[in-house]
C-alpha cells in the first residue's frame, strides 16, 4: 500500500480506516458492514457533526454553512474524533 506523506495511518498501534462521501451515498452502510464483518466499532462523522450542531443550538444546515466561513467547526470535529480514538 502506498503511503501519503504526512498522514499517520496508525495511532497507538491501531489501524484506522476512513470512508467518506456525500450524504446518501452509502458510506455509513458500508462502514456498518465492515465493522460487523471485522467485529469492531466505528465512529460516524455525520453523527458527531449532528451532536456539535445540537450543542451549538444550530440546525445541521446552519452548521454546514458555518464550516465554509471558518475552520472552527472542522477543528471541533477533529478534537472530538481524537478523544474517541
Amino acid at each position: 500500500m502506498s503511503g501519503t506523506p504526512g498522514v499517520d495511518r496508525e495511532i497507538d498501534g491501531n489501524l484506522f480506516v476512513t470512508v467518506s462521501g456525500p450524504p446518501g451515498c452509502g458510506a455509513t452502510t458500508l462502514v456498518e458492514g465492515i465493522a460487523a464483518a471485522l467485529d469492531c466499532g466505528y465512529v460516524s462523522g455525520g453523527e458527531l457533526f449532528r451532536e456539535i450542531a445540537a450543542e451549538r443550538d444550530m440546525s445541521l444546515s446552519q452548521l454546514i454553512a458555518k464550516t465554509g466561513e471558518s475552520e472552527e467547526i472542522d477543528r471541533a470535529l477533529d478534537r472530538r474524533l481524537r478523544t474517541i480514538a
